[in-house]
C-alpha cells in the first residue's frame, strides 16, 4: 500500500469523509479544516490532500496526491497551485442522477406556482392557477454527455421533448436533435424553448459561449445553470432579465465561489440562487474514489480518474 500517514481534506463534508476513512480502517493522521483555515504548515509533509477547491492561503506544490472531491477540477487551474509532477485524481459519482434531480426540482417548481402558492399561503389568499404541463413544452440542453443525456432522458419520460448542443453535429439518444454551437449562433430565434439547462465543464471554448447575441434568441425562457459559472457573464444575464429574454434564472454556479456579499445577483426576484449543490459527492464516494486510484497507483496503472494536469483534464 501507498505510503500514506498525513491527509488534509477540506470541504464542507470535511468531518463526514474522515468518518468514512476511519470506518474502513485507515488510520492517517488527518486535519480537517475549511479551505480559508488551510495553512502551509498544514500541507507540510501532507501526503494527500482531499477538497472541493485549493486552499485560499496556501499552495499544493509540495503535495504529492491531490484528490479532487469533485467531478469538475477547473478551480485547480485557475492559478499554478498543483506542481507538475504531482498525482491528481478527481471523484467519480452518480452526477447524472443528482443534477437530473436539480434540474427537475425547478423545473416543477416553475410549472407549478410554487413560489406562487407559498406567498399566498403565508397571506391566507386561495387564488387557482392552471400549472404548465411538461407534454407541451421544450428544453434545450448544452452538454451531451452522460449528465446531458440523464437529463433529457428523466425529462423524456415526462415527456418533455428536449433537444442538444455539443461541439459536432451527430444523433445521440434520447436527444430528438443534437445542434453544433455554431448553429445555435446561426438561429434566429430560441423563443421556442421553455428551458435552457447548462451543464457544460469550463475550458477554454467553452468560456463565455453563451453571448449575448445567444441570450438576445430567448423568450420568457427559464436558465438552469449547473454546469460552470463562466459559461457566461453575469452582467449578460442581468440583461437578458432586464430585456425579458429570462424570466427566471436558477444559477448553482458561479465565476468566484462563494457569491460576494455584494453580488447583483442576490436578492433579484429573477434569480434563484443555490451554493453549488446539484451534484455534491457523497463521502462514500470521495472514498470509493480514493481507493480506486489507490488500487491503480500500486498496480502500475491509470484510469479516467486521474486528470492529465498538462492538458487541464
Amino acid at each position: 500500500m501507498r505510503d500514506i500517514k498525513k491527509v488534509v481534506i477540506t470541504g464542507s463534508e470535511r468531518a463526514k469523509i474522515k468518518e468514512e476513512f476511519i470506518k474502513r480502517g485507515y488510520q492517517y493522521d488527518f486535519i480537517i479544516k475549511n479551505s480559508y483555515e488551510v495553512n502551509e504548515e498544514d500541507l507540510s509533509n501532507s501526503d494527500l490532500f482531499i477538497g472541493f477547491t485549493p486552499p485560499v492561503n496556501a499552495s499544493l506544490k509540495k503535495v504529492p496526491w491531490v484528490h479532487s472531491s469533485g467531478a469538475g477540477v477547473d478551480k485547480f487551474f485557475v492559478q499554478e497551485t498543483i506542481a507538475k509532477d504531482a498525482i491528481f485524481t478527481r471523484v467519480r459519482g452518480n452526477f447524472g442522477n443528482k443534477i437530473a434531480e436539480y434540474v427537475l426540482s425547478f423545473i416543477l417548481r416553475e410549472n407549478y406556482h410554487h413560489q406562487i402558492f407559498e406567498k399566498n399561503g403565508k397571506m391566507g389568499k386561495w387564488d387557482t392557477i392552471m400549472p404548465k404541463f411538461l407534454k407541451n413544452q421544450r428544453a434545450l440542453i448544452f452538454g451531451c454527455g452522460n449528465i446531458g443525456q440523464k437529463i433529457a432522458e428523466n425529462l423524456n419520460f415526462l415527456e418533455l421533448k428536449c433537444d442538444g448542443v455539443a461541439s459536432r453535429k451527430r444523433e445521440i439518444k434520447p436527444f430528438e436533435e443534437v445542434f453544433t454551437f455554431a448553429e445555435i449562433e446561426k438561429k434566429e430565434s430560441l423563443a421556442n424553448y421553455d428551458f435552457i439547462i447548462l451543464i457544460l465543464p469550463l475550458t477554454v471554448n467553452t468560456k463565455h459561449i453563451i453571448t449575448p447575441q445567444i441570450l438576445e434568441k430567448m423568450k420568457s425562457t427559464v436558465l438552469i445553470n449547473a454546469g460552470r459559472g463562466e459559461l457566461l457573464k453575469e452582467e449578460d444575464l442581468l440583461e437578458a432579465i432586464q430585456n425579458k429574454n429570462i424570466k427566471k434564472a436558477y444559477l448553482d454556479v458561479f465565476k468566484i465561489e462563494p457569491l460576494a456579499e455584494d453580488s447583483k445577483l442576490w436578492n433579484k426576484e429573477e434569480i434563484f440562487v443555490t451554493p453549488h449543490v446539484a451534484a455534491m459527492s457523497e463521502p462514500y464516494e470521495v472514498v470509493d474514489s480514493f481507493e480506486e486510484c489507490l488500487k491503480c497507483l500500486e498496480e502500475n496503472k491509470r484510469s479516467s480518474l486521474f486528470v492529465d494536469i498538462e492538458r487541464g483534464y
